[in-house]
């Protein structure tokens, strides 16, 4: 973790943490919201947040296999900072999204600033990655566009 330089395995692992609370915050929206167009944006992007976590996954298993020993990424100090670094940094952390958002533009509020933390996020891990990471961040900023897009196109339809 030297200067910044994550390995892919440790921008996967990331990712999926990210993609984990996104899936779970739009799927716990979903679920209280009445809207039917709402509703059928929060639970596609749902999805696509666990189809992306899926890809990611496979993607870390890969990239262990070619890495070698990545336990490092397991020690209790790195894992924390990890771990502190994708809760507090995109989607809301599970226990605090359980509380339902009744109010649908502060809903879509959160959900446009998740998204930008998360593009804003993936791209500062680019400028420090070169290689296979650098692609894998590259795809990961690019689904994360679409998501803020779906997200403001809805919004300005409300309007």
């Amino acid at each position: 973790m030297n200067n910044n330089r994550f390995s892919s395995v440790e921008v996967l692992e990331m990712a999926k943490d990210i993609e984990k609370n996104g899936e779970n915050f739009y799927r716990t929206h979903a679920s209280h919201h009445s809207d039917p167009e709402l509703k059928k944006l929060l639970r596609r992007l749902a999805r696509e947040e666990e189809k992306h976590y899926n890809t990611f996954n496979e993607l870390s298993k890969k990239s262990r296999a070619e890495e070698g020993d990545t336990n490092y990424i397991y020690d209790y100090q790195v894992s924390a900072y990890l771990e502190a670094l994708v809760e507090y940094t995109v989607f809301p952390p599970a226990d605090e999204i359980e509380e339902e958002v009744k109010d649908i533009d502060e809903l879509l509020t959160i959900g446009i600033m998740a998204e930008k933390d998360s593009i804003v996020f993936y791209q500062e891990m680019l400028e420090n990655n070169t290689g296979k990471t650098a692609d894998i961040l590259e795809k990961l900023i690019a689904e994360e566009k679409k998501h803020l897009m779906d997200l403001t196109n809805y919004r300005k339809e409300l309007q």
